[in-house]
């Protein structure tokens, strides 16, 4: 039996794209019956380029020994040291917009969309 991260164990999930799942056609890709598609602002996060995509290596979407464009984007979140004040401030300095839409999973989703983002941490925010 496999556990699925906490995140994706409720059966009505809303996913924050930030990378491909930007574009609503690239969505339902993955997530053919989503709903309520919508563009949303995330604070206190920020975008980076920080990994290979292994799925799209693996899959042999993307050629390591063609290309050098293998950097996969993903989302941070923004810690710092000050004193909370200040550091309120740092975080509300940091966001990028991001897809939001509803999806209903299937165990068979769920799988899918872990054995495409293995290098992901899936949470909820």
């Amino acid at each position: 039996m496999v556990i699925f991260p906490p995140a994706l164990r409720n059966s009505q999930v809303t996913v924050l794209g930030y990378g491909a799942l930007l574009s609503e056609s690239s969505s339902r890709l993955t997530f053919p019956n989503l709903s309520n598609f919508r563009h949303v602002r995330i604070k206190g996060f920020r975008r980076v380029f920080a990994h290979p995509h292994v799925f799209l290596i693996g899959e042999e979407l993307v050629h390591p020994d063609r290309t050098s464009h293998l950097a996969s984007l993903s989302a941070e979140r923004i810690l710092g040291d000050k004193d909370e004040d200040e550091r309120m401030k740092t975080i509300g300095s940091y966001s990028f917009v991001a897809a939001a839409f509803k999806v209903t999973l299937d165990d068979a989703q769920r799988m899918d969309f872990i054995r495409r983002e293995p290098e992901y941490e899936i949470v909820s925010t």
